[in-house]
C-alpha cells in the first residue's frame, strides 16, 4: 500500500483499484485472487480492513518473507501435472482451507488448458486405423474413429493432452498391441481381425496409464471415474421405471433424437430449442450463453438427472412422480430459471444422464448465435 491509499501487488508492482471499506469483502476476494492467479500465493483470509493493511505494509518480497520463516512452498501434483504454490503465513490457515484453495485453482488451470486445446485449431494427425487426415480440431478425429471404425475413446472435450494420448495408443498399435487385452500378435491384420472378433476395440479401464488424459479424473480426489459413473448409473437405472413412460417411439428416419427436458418430444435440435421456448417457456440460449464450455455440459446433465428422479433443479424439492414436478415447475416458473451454480458445479455431472444425449452436441455450433 503507498502513501495514497491504493492497493500494490508487491510482487508485480500493479496498482490495483483503490480500497473502500463499505466493499472490503468484495475487494480482498480481487486482491486474493490476483494472488493465486498471477503469482501462485496463497493468503491467510482477514477479519478486518486494518488486519489486511498490516499484513500489506509488511510485506515488501518473497525473500522477505521466505527469510522471516512467513512463506513456505506447497506443491500440489495430480499425474505428471505439478504446480508449486507459495503459502503466507500458513499457521493462519488450516489444513483443509489450503487444501480447497488450491484443489480448486488447480482444477481450474486444467479446465483452462483443456479449454484451450479443444479451441486449437492447429490439429492435424492421421487416422490410428487409416490413411485419412484431420486437420484444424481433434473431434473430427475422434468422431471419425468411433463412426468409421467402432472405436470410442471418450468425448473429445472430456480429453486432456489429446495428442500425447494418441500417441501412446498409436505406439501400441505399431507394436501389434491388442489395446483391450493387451496380448501381442504376429502381424497387423491378424490383430484387427481379434480386435473386430473380440469387441476390443475400445481400452483396458484398468490400465492406469490412461488416467491422466481423462478430465473427471482431475475432479475427482477421493473417487476413482469409474466409480463415480457406476454410482450414478445405479442411482438413474432405479428411476427407468418413470422415465420409460416419457420417452416417445423414435422417427421413421431415426434421426430426431434430441429429446425435451420436459416432455417426451424428439426432434431435430433446431425444433427442440423452439419447442422448449413455445411449450415450456424455457429458454435453452440462456444455457447457450454461458461462458463455459464445461459449465454447459454440467447444467444439462443436472437438468437431466434431477427431471430423472423427480425433483426441481431449481428449489431442489422433491415430488412423489413427474406428474406433481412438472405441475410445480410450471406454477412456479421454476421452469424458467436456470439452477444455481453451486448445485450443478460437481464432477458427476460431467457424465450424460442419458446415454446418447444429443443436446449436448450442440453446445458448440450454436454459442455464436447468441
Amino acid at each position: 500500500m503507498d502513501d495514497h491509499g491504493k492497493i500494490i501487488c508487491f510482487i508485480c508492482n500493479k496498482e490495483l483499484k483503490e480500497h473502500c471499506d463499505d466493499l472490503f469483502e468484495e475487494f480482498f476476494r480481487s486482491y486474493e485472487q490476483h494472488m493465486l492467479n498471477n503469482h501462485l500465493i496463497v493468503i491467510p483470509k482477514f477479519e478486518s480492513v486494518d488486519e489486511f493493511f498490516d499484513f500489506l505494509q509488511h510485506c515488501h518480497s518473497l525473500d522477505q518473507l521466505q527469510s522471516e520463516d512467513r512463506c513456505t512452498q506447497f506443491m500440489f501434483k495430480k499425474f505428471d501435472k505439478i504446480v508449486n504454490y507459495f503459502l503466507i503465513d500458513p499457521q493462519q490457515m488450516n489444513e483443509t482451507t489450503i487444501k480447497n484453495i488450491v484443489e480448486k485453482h488447480f482444477l481450474q488451470k486444467i479446465l483452462n488448458e483443456a479449454q484451450k486445446q479443444r479451441n486449437d485449431d492447429s490439429f492435424s494427425r492421421m487416422c490410428l486405423f487409416c490413411r485419412k487426415t484431420f486437420n484444424e480440431n481433434r473431434s473430427q478425429l475422434f468422431d471419425h474413429l468411433y463412426n468409421d471404425h467402432n472405436f470410442f475413446l471418450g468425448h473429445p472435450d472430456n480429453i486432456v493432452d489429446a495428442n500425447e494420448f494418441l500417441d501412446i495408443i498409436e505406439n501400441k498399435l505399431k507394436k501389434l498391441l491388442c489395446l483391450y487385452c493387451e496380448r501381442e500378435f504376429k502381424n497387423w491384420n491378424v490383430l484387427k481381425e481379434h480386435m473386430r472378433k473380440k469387441g476390443h476395440k475400445t481400452l483396458n479401464h484398468n490400465n492406469r496409464e490412461y488416467d491422466r488424459f481423462y478430465l473427471i479424473n482431475y475432479l475427482c480426489n477421493d473417487k476413482h471415474w469409474k466409480q463415480i459413473k457406476k454410482e450414478n448409473d445405479f442411482y438413474i437405472d432405479n428411476t427407468n421405471d418413470d422415465w420409460n413412460d416419457w420417452i416417445a417411439d423414435d422417427d421413421d428416419d431415426g434421426k430426431l433424437d434430441c429429446l425435451c427436458f420436459f416432455c417426451p418430444y424428439k426432434n431435430k435440435f433446431d425444433n427442440i430449442r423452439q419447442h422448449l421456448m413455445d411449450e415450456h417457456d424455457f429458454n435453452f440460449d440462456q444455457i447457450l450463453s454461458i461462458d463455459d464450455f464445461y459449465d454447459r455440459i454440467m447444467i444439462i446433465n443436472f437438468i437431466r438427472k434431477n427431471m430423472l428422479t423427480n425433483q426441481c433443479y431449481y428449489c431442489r424439492d422433491t415430488f412423489a412422480n413427474k406428474q406433481y414436478l412438472i405441475e410445480h415447475l410450471g406454477n412456479t416458473e421454476h421452469m424458467t430459471k436456470l439452477p444455481a451454480k453451486e448445485f450443478y458445479h460437481s464432477p458427476e455431472y460431467y457424465f450424460p444422464a442419458l446415454d446418447d444425449d444429443c443436446l449436448l452436441m450442440f453446445l458448440d455450433d450454436c454459442c455464436d448465435d447468441n
